[in-house]
This record gives C-alpha cells, structure tokens and sequence, in this order.
C-alpha cells in the first residue's frame, strides 16, 4: 500500500469556498505508482463525517476519470471528529 497526499496544485477552490481535487492530479499519482485500485480518503474540518453532494459528485468525477485508465476505486473514505464515513458502505460506489 502506498499513501501520497494530494495537495498543492492538485486541488481548486470552488467558488462556494469548498476545495477540490482535480482528476487529472490523481489520475496522475495512480500512473505513477501503476496502480491497479485505490481508496481515496480525505477529512472534514467541521468534524462532521458524513458525506456532502459535492462529495458524491467528486466521487463520482473520479471514478470515472479512473476507470478511464483502468482503476478501480475501491472506496472514498470521509473522516471527521465523530468517525469516518465510507461510501462504498453508503452504495455510492
């Protein structure tokens, strides 16, 4: 397993203020390391778990940038103060 932090010029701010990573940065981290699946993972300041629309939106946007090179994505963990929320679970995945 191998963890890299995406940040930097790999994400965006969006216009609500809400940040997010672009696909192409993490298709290009799965090139580099010729991944054949990941898990993507990131925190809410807030403390609040649980998943927002524009996380299930950004789920989506990866997944299907990924697949477009052949790799799965296996999960997409949400982690706040009270826990952690993974949409897999939830069947956005």
């Amino acid at each position: 397993m191998i963890v890299e932090q995406v940040s930097g010029s790999a994400w965006a701010e969006c216009p609500n203020g809400v940040e997010s990573a672009y696909p192409r940065e993490v298709v290009k981290i799965a090139l580099k390391y010729n991944a054949a699946a990941m898990v993507l993972v990131h925190n809410h300041p807030s403390g609040n778990p649980d998943p927002s629309q524009a996380d299930r939106i950004l789920t989506k946007k990866l997944q299907e940038a990924l697949n477009l090179v052949g790799v799965r994505t296996l999960d997409h963990i949400v982690v706040g103060r009270e826990g952690c929320v993974s949409l897999a679970e939830q069947g956005y995945l």
